[in-house]
């Protein structure tokens, strides 16, 4: 993601539905995360502990201890591909996606 621009919201659910594309193409997770069902959609506890002090402003890169991505993973692929596709929506957009 290079740049961050997502809030905690976005991250959330753009995570969310790249995890569930991956796991209908491939059968396995995309992360290891897991998620429970929120107010506003899913959410991955750990990962909203580690970004909550951003509150609706855009977060920092925090993951230092994320591993990379391969560069031709299919994993990489598929997350940027979601990124590209859904970081353009509004977030209660993706809060209604991540609702169906």
């Amino acid at each position: 993601m290079g740049d961050w621009a997502v809030s905690n919201l976005q991250l959330q659910k753009v995570l969310y539905i790249a995890q569930m594309y991956y796991l209908g193409l491939r059968g396995e997770r995309l992360a290891d995360v897991g998620f429970e069902a929120w107010d506003y959609g899913p959410v991955a506890p750990k990962i909203y502990r580690q970004v909550r002090m951003f509150g609706s402003r855009p977060i920092k890169d925090v993951f230092y201890s994320a591993l990379p991505f391969a560069a031709e993973s299919e994993r990489k692929k598929v997350l940027s591909d979601v990124c590209r596709d859904l970081l353009a929506l509004r977030p209660g957009q993706l809060v209604e996606i991540t609702r169906r």
